[in-house]
Order: C-alpha cells, then sequence, then structure tokens
C-alpha cells in the first residue's frame, strides 16, 4: 500500500508538471501548428456524406424496346484535391440491356441527378440529361440518347446561367421537343445580357459520339 501511494503521488506530480509546460510552451514553428481553413473544413464534411443521397434514379424507353431503369452510381472512392471533392459517375441501367455509361463530363460532384426528358425527337427513344460543369457563373447541360448501340451525345452542350439554379430552377424546363423535325428547343438557358440569348432557342439533334 506504501509503494502504491507513493507512485500515485509521483504520478500526480508528473502530470501536473506537463501539464504546466504544455500552457507555456509556444509554438516554434509554422510546421507545430495546423491550420484548419474552410477547404480542409469542406473535405472533412465531405468524407463523412453518404454517395446514396447525391445519386438518381429514372424511368423510360431508352432503347426504344421496352421500359428500364438507370441509376447514377460513383465510378469508385471519395476522390479529393486541394479544391474539391467528390466522386467520378456513371450511369448504369439494372436490366444490363444497355451499355453504362462513364460520365467523363461529370467528374468530382457530390451529386448526380438524371433529368428523364422523355422522346424529344420522336424517334421513339427516351433521352435524359445532366447539368455538368462548365465555367464560373455557368453550368452545361448534357442530353443523352441511346442510338446503334451506344449512347451519344443528342446536341451540343447547352449552356445554363448559375443564376437559374440560385432561383427555383427547374432542369426540366431547360429543353423540350419542337415541332420541327431535327430540332429540340432550348426553353430555359438565360443570359440578361442581350449580347447573349439562348432562351427559346432551336438546336440542331446531331448526335455526338462520346469520347
Amino acid at each position: 500500500m506504501k509503494h502504491l501511494n507513493m507512485f500515485l503521488a509521483i504520478s500526480c506530480l508528473s502530470f501536473i508538471a506537463c501539464h504546466r509546460m504544455a500552457k507555456s510552451s509556444p509554438v516554434n514553428s509554422e510546421e507545430d501548428s495546423i491550420e484548419v481553413t474552410s477547404s480542409t473544413m469542406e473535405l472533412m464534411a465531405w468524407e463523412k456524406y453518404d454517395w446514396h443521397s447525391g445519386a438518381d434514379t429514372i424511368i423510360g424507353c431508352f432503347d426504344g424496346k421496352g421500359i428500364d431503369t438507370l441509376v447514377s452510381e460513383p465510378v469508385s472512392e471519395l476522390v479529393k484535391d486541394e479544391y474539391d471533392a467528390g466522386w467520378f459517375w456513371h450511369v448504369r441501367c439494372l436490366s444490363g440491356r444497355l451499355p453504362a455509361l462513364e460520365l467523363e463530363d461529370h467528374k468530382q460532384r457530390m451529386s448526380c441527378r438524371l433529368v428523364a426528358e422523355g422522346d424529344l425527337d420522336g424517334n421513339g427513344t427516351d433521352e435524359f440529361g445532366v447539368l455538368s460543369d462548365y465555367l464560373s457563373n455557368w453550368e452545361v447541360y448534357f442530353i443523352y440518347t441511346y442510338s446503334q448501340t451506344k449512347w451519344n451525345y443528342m446536341t451540343e452542350p447547352i449552356p445554363v446561367f448559375e443564376g437559374f439554379l440560385e432561383d427555383n430552377f427547374q432542369l426540366e424546363d431547360v429543353v423540350s421537343a419542337s415541332r420541327k423535325p431535327n430540332y429540340i428547343q432550348v426553353c430555359m438557358s438565360e443570359y440578361k445580357d442581350p449580347d447573349f440569348i439562348i432562351t427559346d432557342t432551336l438546336f440542331r439533334v446531331k448526335m455526338y459520339p462520346i469520347e
């Protein structure tokens, strides 16, 4: 018992001494300090983010032969760099009839919304859209269509002003079918500068290959 009391007393004195040294000891260099920036905090938050909340599911007749279900899924684990974090996304057909679509234009995002567009050009197959990054104040809307056993871009990329995204903007309103054959109607792209107006503009259906 006597040895135990002595051991406890020494332990207490050692703890007090270490505590005082820690309080009085300044940081000697920048390497000893950890700078918690907003980017660091965002990365820490993203590590806890569940990708399932950013995935999406749509139903349609994408190959003209029957109803299929498409789901967006991350290709790999969370990708992080100094400025951003997210997943590389692809779109998978649950029936297995259609090949998976790797969204090369949709990298490092926390979500992948799929917009069911229906049959935009009247050829018997349904299309879908995905909003992706572009420039500082713009996003770009890609329309995907299945033709000749592969996925294609249906038209040129459609620029979408970010101001729309902040004002109850609905991606379903970007495009619609057109009465003119081989064209679709871009209903909402929006730019208030008179030098650039895409609202109510026809885009030609060109079936660009996805490289």
